[in-house]
């Protein structure tokens, strides 16, 4: 086997369809490693780190397989020291929808893998952005929307260096997977 097989064995062998559970408004996740203490809940503060990262060749459900990393905070990969933890207010319009349910439940010292569409994600959702063109005729006349105006740049987590704002910013519109390690929870602080 190769390398990359071999680590995905490791990690999601043991992974059945059954493991894979629904938030409320159908964003599906797994838990990697279930932590313990006081879960999550709506209106608390949360302490995690992250990886966002795009769809491994080999998921067979959106969830599993290896994945590359768009952006992460707390790993020492984009300049921060390792071990940092970003605070969400889980229940506030700041945090990425699919992560404010997804992380409801989950406990500190867990890991879990959220898929994140699109539309639950980091793109936002007025008039123009929804809307397809597949078909467009370009005149002298004719403006045309840069496709970073589509991007929901404050939403949370976000990417917090050029390089990886840019490598989001061509992915923002695809499903995506949060990797989230929940280091804290603090009840009622959102």
């Amino acid at each position: 086997r190769s390398l990359g097989e071999a680590r995905e064995a490791e990690l999601f062998e043991s992974i059945s369809e059954a493991d894979i559970k629904r938030t409320p408004s159908g964003d599906r996740f797994i838990d990697l490693t279930v932590g313990d203490g006081r879960p999550a809940a709506t209106g608390d503060l949360v302490q995690i780190k992250y990886r966002v990262l795009r769809l491994g060749k080999r998921s067979r459900d959106g969830l599993t397989g290896e994945a590359s990393t768009i952006f992460s905070y707390g790993y020492g990969e984009e300049g921060e020291a390792e071990g940092t933890t970003v605070n969400l207010p889980l229940g506030s319009a700041a945090v990425v929808r699919a992560l404010d349910e997804g992380l409801v439940g989950m406990r500190p010292g867990g890991k879990r893998r959220i898929n994140v569409r699109p539309t639950r994600g980091w793109k936002l959702e007025d008039d123009v952005c929804l809307k397809t063109y597949t078909d467009v005729t370009i005149v002298p006349t004719t403006k045309v929307q840069e496709n970073d105006a589509c991007f929901n740049a404050k939403a949370l987590p976000a990417p917090v260096d050029y390089g990886s704002k840019r490598r989001m910013m061509r992915r923002y519109d695809e499903t995506t997977i949060a990797e989230v390690e929940l280091v804290g929870v603090q009840p009622g602080k959102a």
